[in-house]
């Protein structure tokens, strides 16, 4: 067919990718005018534009309940042991644990296809009966291994092995974890589609003629779970009638795959579900908070002429520091910690992915003498007012929401010692600094804090409904977790705090693997239908 489309053409064609499964067809570059032309070519149905898709960015399995299905009775139980979930993502990091042969618990996995596929053949592909193939559908010429952390984190999410003890996040800062992926048994099929941007969690860029590829492979290989947290929005997202990656995730469906799908990063506004997860043939899933935080506290208060407040619990991924004078960033002029419009990069050092400059910066150096600050929540990233009162001289940080602000609280690896600490506890932290002076206090080193008022709230960035692409189908079809989740990193054993509904797609395609691995014979119907029909309502807004 590119021979004949490149005849009528009269020029030569060098297809990326051909289709022979749920399209018949190629992709290839050409211009607007090539492609007009190409589609009046006796024999050609349509010609479609090459759309980009961007990426939608440990308790979470025991939150949705995995562990009724883990410990369920004999007959009942499953941890995904012979099930098969492709991962279309950034690639995937094969060193890691979360992905070994044998898990943290001593489950030796068995590759239930009997060989092993893609790259696997190559030398440096370090495949094994638990990753049983491993695919490269980019340019990049990287054997699809994993750039960005995207890739590895979304598949341990889905099915990585249990881990107990401690991993990496950054140097010095080791996290206690007692994790593993919702179907931790499972077998893992990645499918590299996405180039890396040089920002960590983030594939970057992917190409859809890329993932049709993928998903036609995965209907080859006969996975039995795909997850995509990949979507496209605006002047990008057709009806799905329309989208060829739509459609190919119709046959697949139409062969016994389910397929989940994040929803989006574009709420809080709606009608912003994400294509193809707005076809009714596709589960997509929207990101809200579970009951987790790997979190600090502010505590040992002392000082000023009122009651000091309670030991103040929040989030924070970083090391301890104290006791040391606190001090409210709004009596040096800059309730905020910023001025002027906000940076929101994230790097706390030159050599650093996207490293903060300093330009939003109002604290000279000086202003501080190693006291820990409190700055209020709002206009300014999180990680940019920790990076702006260190550049005043400050040795720490409170981040505090307000009663106007968003109301969740984020885990984040601070340029200091910090601790984010929700409205009411930021209002009573501010009004004890008010009145008379010497207010004391330390944070503690990293720790895991757990509390159900930290869960089911629903991400303000989660894309909402509703479907009006086809009236009555609602969309999201789930809300899973999908805030400050733990997983893999790209590199070595480390693990990397994520966000966005990218995180919560994969809790549903666990999900789906553990209920197969029950009922090795339903359909995607019945999968689909005994989620969304035994999910828990709740008031999220």
């Amino acid at each position: 067919m590119a021979t004949e489309a490149g005849g009528w053409l009269r020029r030569e064609l060098s297809p990326q990718h051909y289709y022979r499964v749920g399209l018949t067809g190629f992709a290839a570059s050409m211009s607007s005018a090539e492609a007009q032309r190409l589609g009046r070519m006796p024999g050609v149905k349509a010609v479609h534009p090459n759309v980009t898709y961007t990426p939608q960015l440990d308790a979470g399995p025991e939150w949705i309940g995995a562990r009724d299905i883990w410990d369920g009775p004999a007959g009942l139980n499953s941890e995904g042991e012979g099930v098969v979930i492709g991962i279309i993502d950034g690639g995937i990091n094969w060193e890691h644990p979360f992905f070994a042969d044998v898990g943290g618990d001593g489950f030796d996995h068995t590759n239930p296809r009997g060989s092993q596929f893609g790259l696997c053949s190559q030398a440096e592909v370090l495949c094994n009966d638990k990753l049983i193939g491993v695919y490269d559908f980019t340019t990049g010429n990287t054997n699809g291994r994993d750039g960005d952390d995207h890739g590895s984190h979304v598949a341990s999410i889905a099915a990585g092995n249990r881990i107990a003890g401690g991993l990496e996040f950054a140097p010095g800062i080791i996290v206690p974890i007692n994790a593993s992926g919702v179907a931790p048994h499972a077998n893992i099929i990645s499918y590299k589609v996405c180039v890396a941007d040089g920002v960590d969690g983030s594939p970057g860029s992917c190409s859809g003629g890329a993932i049709l590829a993928a998903i036609e492979q995965a209907i080859v290989d006969q996975v039995d779970v795909i997850n995509m947290s990949l979507g496209a929005l605006g002047v990008q997202r057709p009806p799905p009638w329309l989208d060829l990656i739509a459609d190919t995730l119709l046959d697949a469906r139409g062969v016994g795959i389910i397929s989940s799908l994040s929803a989006g990063n574009a709420g809080p506004l709606p009608n912003t579900i994400s294509s193809s997860g707005n076809a009714p043939w596709v589960m997509a899933a929207g990101n809200i908070t579970h009951d987790r935080i790997f979190g600090q506290t502010a505590t040992n208060l002392s000082g000023g002429v009122t009651p000091p407040p309670d030991p103040l619990v929040g989030g924070g991924l970083t090391q301890g520091l104290g006791p040391r004078r606190i001090v409210y960033a709004g009596d040096f002029g800059f309730p905020l910690c910023g001025s002027g419009p906000a940076e929101l990069a994230i790097g706390c050092n030159p050599g650093d992915p996207d490293p903060l400059t300093g330009a939003s910066n109002p604290f000279t150096p000086g202003t501080f003498n190693g006291e820990i600050v409190v700055c209020d929540r709002g206009n300014y990233g999180r990680i940019e007012k920790s990076f702006n009162v260190r550049a005043g001289g400050a040795s720490g940080m409170i981040l505090a929401n307000t009663q106007n602000s968003l109301a969740n609280i984020a885990s984040d690896a601070h340029c200091v010692p910090s601790v984010h600490i929700d409205a009411d506890q930021g209002d009573d932290l501010r009004n004890w600094l008010l009145a008379g002076d010497n207010h004391q206090g330390l944070i503690t080193p990293l720790g895991r804090v757990q509390d159900d008022a930290f869960a089911n709230q629903l991400s303000f960035s989660s894309s909402r409904g509703p479907n009006n692409e086809i009236a009555g189908i609602v969309k999201p079809n789930l809300v899973a977790p999908g805030s400050n989740i733990l997983g893999a990193s790209a590199d070595g054993g480390g693990i990397a705090f994520l966000s966005g509904t990218s995180m919560a797609s994969p809790h549903v395609a666990g999900a789906a693997a553990l209920l197969l691995g029950v009922n090795p014979a339903w359909t995607p119907a019945q999968v689909q239908s005994a989620l969304e029909t035994t999910a828990i309502p709740d008031d999220i807004d």
